[in-house]
């Protein structure tokens, strides 16, 4: 697991280049924290998955399997640029903030790999971009050993919750990758009819878009399964 101290001074909302990022919701979102009071982007504060509070929210998974070495595409999957990795027709890249560094990548800025404290803004579009929205999600853990990356959804968005990716290795030389998501809103028809079949697209265009650089770098196949609970 990757952790460290927020560097000071710290970089306020008033630094983000409203012209470097194209999507207005995800403006509407940073605006919004600023409305309710936060003032620098180490306020926004992740609201994650309890497992006390278990029964009041809703899962889906979902789970690939990659024709690959395990190391080989854990280290893809911390190493694609966030622009590449979030380039699909549903899910747009914004920018990232990094609390350890406390500095702002914008889509065309150089990413090395993801690192715990940074928050990533993205752009979802709906019914083919109908309706649009801005959520963001903070990276609360890496651990290397078992493989898993966990992110949380900032407060004030539409949804609290957890997500986390864990990888495995098979007998037959493939890469098991499942997706859980655990997540809750104000909206229990939301949570129930609209949110899994919205995420589950969302969740595969990125698993898709980074099976296919490493299909471009490994020649590898993959195959797919999604349940959701």
């Amino acid at each position: 697991m990757i952790s460290g101290l927020t560097a000071f001074p710290q970089l306020s909302l008033k630094n983000l280049d409203y012209s470097r990022i194209p999507q207005k919701k995800i403006i509407s979102f940073v605006e919004t924290q600023r409305k309710v009071g936060h003032e620098f982007f180490s306020d926004f504060i992740p609201k994650c998955f309890k497992e006390e509070d278990s029964a009041r929210f809703y899962k889906v998974s979902t789970s690939y399997l990659i024709h690959g070495n395990t190391e080989d595409v854990w280290k893809e999957y911390l190493s694609i640029q966030p622009s590449q990795a979030y380039s699909g027709r549903i899910v747009g890249f914004g920018f990232l903030y990094s609390k350890d560094e406390d500095r702002i990548l914008y889509p065309e800025d150089p990413f090395i790999k993801m690192q715990v404290g940074q928050l990533f803004f993205f752009n979802v579009k709906l019914l083919g971009g109908i309706r649009n929205l801005g959520i963001a999600d903070e990276v609360t853990e890496i651990d290397d050993n078992r493989k898993i990356i966990r992110f949380c959804y900032i407060e004030n968005g539409k949804t609290e919750g957890t997500q986390e990716i864990q990888m495995k290795s098979t007998v037959d030389g493939y890469t098991s990758i499942t997706h859980d998501t655990w997540y809750k809103s104000k909206s229990r028809f939301r949570d129930s009819m609209l949110y899994p079949f919205f995420h589950k697209r969302s969740v595969n265009e990125f698993h898709n878009i980074v099976r296919n650089r490493f299909e471009n770098q490994k020649s590898h196949p993959i195959t797919q399964n999604c349940e959701i609970n």
